[in-house]
């Protein structure tokens, strides 16, 4: 028996379609596996936001874009591998620190454990299906000055 006859042979087609089979029926389940972990992440995002981020509905910049990924806040806690802050309207967010996080302060890298209550930091990552959101980049803030100093002259307009 040779190649052609092979191929043109009933026991080729009828493998050929179950072959053709499977490989169309992984494709629809690698496909709606996609979309049910979609979905997953969609349902769990909202049943957790307000619980995580506070108010209702997703916040918009100016730009319509949702502020999901990028927070600054004041640190109120630190345990294992989550921070939770409390931003400018009084709202805490969950942050976590779990994976590959660089932490900044000024243009040193520091760890996690320099991290300490009260500092301010600007986190940006993306959130998880928990409604946390992941931080990808921790940046320390300075402490804001607490005087009415003057740039220019660089005194303090507040002295007697």
């Amino acid at each position: 028996m040779d190649f052609k006859d092979f191929f043109e042979s009933k026991i080729f087609i009828v493998f050929f379609i179950i072959g053709e089979t499977i490989l169309l029926l992984l494709t629809f389940g690698i496909g709606m596996m996609v979309g049910s972990k979609k979905a997953d992440f969609s349902c769990n995002m909202d049943k957790n936001y307000e619980r995580n981020f506070g108010g209702s509905g997703f916040p918009e910049d100016l730009n319509g874009a949702p502020q999901g990924g990028r927070i600054f806040g004041q640190i109120i806690k630190i345990e294992n591998d989550a921070i939770v802050i409390k931003d400018s309207d009084s709202i805490e967010k969950i942050i976590s620190t779990k994976g590959d996080v660089s932490i900044k302060k000024f243009r040193d890298t520091i760890k996690l454990s320099d991290l300490k209550v009260d500092d301010r930091i600007v986190v940006i990552g993306s959130p998880n299906d928990s409604g946390e959101i992941e931080a990808k980049l921790i940046r320390v803030m300075p402490v804001p000055p607490t005087k009415n100093i003057d740039p220019v002259n660089n005194v303090n307009n507040n002295a007697n």
